[in-house]
């Protein structure tokens, strides 16, 4: 279970003329979340959360237990789920453990299953899944920032960094350096300078 590693980046940009090209049968979108990638794995009852360098990554006991206990109600068996611990990563404050894929339930792995089909293998409850939309995705996404603005001021979040979307049959990335060139993610930050999108731009 020690042999998991997980994208590094999206492997493209997108810059708001291409933001209507985005195919809604062929894509989903999740928010992108601001803080530092995590590795979660259970097995045999027991937690251990590794870095993006496959390091034991310390978790403070207020974030760790809830996630845990969340873990343990909705999850059976050796789970792995890949994770972005958010916070600030100036000041290395950490807030909340949010679920970005499910690579493995009760031994049995899903991250060659499709993308789609990973993050809703499971009916969770919206505080610890990563905010999703796919259908109509501009139309959608008023509600999923609504939620998430709600999430963070709940959990003490930072806001979003800007939107990942995700072809719904790409498959999991098992390097950090492959996965930069994942043809199946496309990554938006919010506008920085000239760069990327507003938030308001896609509501």
């Amino acid at each position: 279970m020690k042999t998991f590693r997980w994208p590094d980046r999206p492997g493209l940009t997108i810059s708001p003329e291409h933001l209507e090209s985005i195919s809604a049968d062929e894509y989903f979108a999740t928010l992108k979340l601001d803080g530092w990638r995590l590795l979660v794995e259970r097995h045999r009852a027991k937690f251990s959360y590794l870095s993006r360098e496959n390091k034991p990554m310390p978790i403070r006991d207020e974030v760790r237990f809830p996630f845990e206990a969340f873990v343990n109600q909705h999850f059976q068996g050796d789970t792995i789920l890949d994770c972005e611990l958010t916070g600030n990563r100036r000041t290395g404050d950490a807030k909340a453990i949010v679920i970005l894929d499910i690579l493995m339930e009760n031994g049995v792995a899903f991250y060659h299953a499709p993308a789609l089909d990973r993050i809703t293998a499971k009916d969770l409850p919206g505080s610890y899944l990563v905010p999703y939309a796919f259908g109509n995705l501009k139309g959608g996404w008023r509600k999923v920032w609504q939620d998430w603005q709600g999430f963070s001021s709940v959990k003490g979040n930072p806001p979003a960094e800007g939107i990942v979307f995700r072809r719904k049959d790409s498959r999991y990335i098992g390097s950090p350096v492959k996965a930069a060139e994942n043809p199946g993610w496309i990554r938006c930050k919010w506008r920085s300078g000239s760069d990327g999108l507003a938030p308001t731009e896609i509501l």
